[in-house]
């Protein structure tokens, strides 16, 4: 499977309304990066036109550079510090992090970056010696660097930082939340953090941030039996101070996708003539309903933003995500405000699971003309995953045109795509 030299060729074929890229200088060949790979982010820095590419990695954060999506080198200095084993906690400053995935980065203006994590925290002196297993007990960090992406990041000893609830506000915080019930949140408020899977966006001086957030796993009644599971929300945030949401009133927030909406999951069966095909919001690995210590829930996560004319778009994947189900919708409306009204929106496929492949996690970047867009995501081989032979559940990376039809972004298979 190839991705032509000339990035935009990938949009010659159906897709009028686009025009061609300028050519890069290799063919870009799929997977962009094989071997287990998940959760990546890409994004070009606009200094100077490097991309830089992030993924999932046990304990720590890898920052990978290229100047043609082709060839890739990793920076040795943005984080201090040697590689973490898997089972060690991620030191950083007074804090410790285990469990850590799906890094993004967001440019705050000038040279300033902050880079987003998810993970399960400790402060010291309760730092573990080595990292338990995983139980779900996760919130969204930041660190800031003041250099671009050579970083370092976390240079100041409060780093790094939970995002959520501004200190400043003494009042309830105005967006979508885990109940204070769940065991775990660090320091101990749900109500007053992002959860995983966090990813930025901006626009006419606005900044917004989408999230994942879960409701009690064996809730059995009330709002969160309708919501039960991992659900996107999208909170808007201090264009000064990013990493804390803008206090009532003038905060804003939005409860976007529900793993329980059934009418959402209808209009995606019914948005294309073979999108009703392995489209799920809570099929687990072995293809039955997810059930969450006792009781049947979902999964909508890893969402991610970007505008295209008058609609912004919010991707995002859905089901278990090492089952046959895993996939990529989309919604779209013109304003973020509007993601959140079924009245508003359009909704689609993107990534459709097909043969023993599933796609999902990742995000949208710009290509080198600066106008079309394309998609960055892993892609897992489902049946050796299941049978836990070969590479067994390796994610490997992917690249994929968001191609459209008006405002509709076209549906895809990847495991089967070519290019004339």
């Amino acid at each position: 499977m190839k991705i032509l030299a000339a990035l935009a060729l990938l949009f010659l074929a159906g897709c009028s309304s686009l025009r061609p890229a300028p050519l890069v200088s290799k063919e870009i060949v799929n997977p962009l990066i094989a071997g287990d790979h998940p959760d990546p982010f890409l994004f070009r820095w606009p200094a100077n036109g490097s991309y830089f590419l992030s993924h999932t990695r046990a304990n720590g954060i890898p920052i990978l550079k290229s100047q043609d999506l082709v060839s890739w080198t990793e920076s040795q200095y943005a984080f201090t510090g040697p590689p973490t084993p898997a089972n060690k906690p991620w030191r950083l400053n007074q804090f410790g992090f285990c469990h850590v995935w799906a890094p993004e980065f967001f440019p705050a203006g000038g040279n300033r970056i902050i880079a987003t994590f998810s993970a399960v925290g400790y402060e010291a002196p309760h730092i573990p010696d080595e990292c338990p297993p995983f139980d779900g007990d996760t919130s969204i960090y930041a660190l800031t660097s003041m250099n671009g992406m050579e970083g370092p990041f976390g240079k100041s000893e409060a780093e790094p930082i939970l995002l959520g609830k501004s200190p400043a506000c003494d009042n309830f915080p105005a967006y979508p939340h885990s109940p204070g019930r769940v065991k775990g949140c660090f320091p101990g408020k749900c109500a007053s953090q992002f959860r995983i899977d966090g990813s930025y966006f901006a626009e006419n001086g606005k900044t917004f941030f989408a999230y994942v957030w879960f409701t009690n796993p064996a809730v059995k009644k009330g709002a969160e039996k309708k919501h039960r599971g991992f659900n996107i929300g999208i909170a808007e945030m201090d264009p000064q101070s990013p990493t804390r949401t803008l206090c009532q009133p003038a905060a804003h927030s939005w409860h976007v996708v529900s793993p329980g909406d059934k009418n959402l999951l209808k209009q995606l069966a019914d948005s294309c003539s073979t999108c009703g095909e392995r489209l799920s919001f809570s099929k687990d690995t072995d293809g039955r309903e997810w059930i969450w210590q006792g009781m049947p829930a979902g999964i909508v996560e890893g969402p991610s933003l970007f505008r295209r004319g008058e609609y912004v778009y919010l991707l995002f994947s859905h089901a278990v995500y090492d089952s046959a189900y895993y996939g990529v919708a989309w919604i779209a409306a013109k304003t973020v405000e509007g993601l959140a009204n079924p009245a508003e929106r359009i909704v689609g496929r993107y990534l459709i699971p097909s043969g023993n492949y599933s796609f999902g996690h990742g995000t949208p970047f710009l290509g080198p003309d600066g106008k079309n867009y394309f998609y960055v995501y892993h892609r897992t081989d489902n049946d050796a995953c299941l049978k836990n032979v070969g590479r067994k559940c390796d994610r490997d990376i992917f690249v994929s045109p968001l191609e459209f039809d008006g405002v509709r972004i076209k549906p895809r298979r990847p495991d089967h795509f070519s290019f004339n």
